[in-house]
C-alpha cells in the first residue's frame, strides 16, 4: 500500500473509542488545530497491526455554521494529514505502540492550506515526545 493513501481502516469510526479517547486522551495543541490522544500497546488492543494509528477529524458546528466551509476545514486537514503523516507511522512501528488521535479544529475562521499543514507537522512533531516509553 502507499505510503500517502489514507484508507478506511486508518480512520477512527468506533463510537466506543472516540468517547473512550475524549474521557482519557491527553490533549496537544497547535493552533488552529487541536489534538486528542491517546497511546496503547500494541499486544492489548485489537488493532490491525499493519494500521498503527487511528486518526478522526472535527470541525464544530458551533463555529462553522455552514456544512460547505465545515467540509473544506476536513479536507484540508486530512490532506495534510495525509501527506506528513509518514514519518511518525513509521515511529509507532518501531516503538510497537498504537494511537489513536481526534484532530479537532479551533480557529474560529477557515485558514489556508498551508498554515493548517503547518500546524500538522506541528503536532506530528510534538506527539513522540509525550508517548509513554519517552
Amino acid at each position: 500500500m502507499s505510503l500517502f493513501a489514507f484508507p478506511a481502516k486508518e480512520r477512527l469510526k468506533n463510537k466506543k473509542h472516540i468517547s473512550l479517547l475524549f474521557k482519557s486522551g491527553h490533549t496537544l495543541a497547535a493552533f488552529p488545530v487541536l489534538g486528542i490522544y491517546r497511546f496503547n500497546d500494541a499486544q492489548n488492543v485489537h488493532f490491525d497491526p499493519d494500521f498503527p494509528l487511528k486518526v478522526a477529524f472535527s470541525v464544530p458546528k458551533k463555529h462553522f455554521k455552514k456544512a460547505v466551509t465545515r467540509n473544506l476545514i476536513k479536507r484540508r486537514m486530512k490532506e495534510a494529514w495525509r501527506l506528513n503523516k509518514k514519518q511518525y507511522t513509521e515511529f509507532l512501528e518501531k516503538s510497537n505502540l498504537t494511537v489513536q488521535i481526534i484532530i479537532i479544529y479551533i480557529g474560529k475562521e477557515p485558514l489556508t492550506y498551508k498554515s493548517i499543514e503547518k500546524s500538522i507537522k506541528k503536532l506530528l512533531r510534538k506527539l513522540p515526545k509525550h508517548h509513554p516509553k519517552n
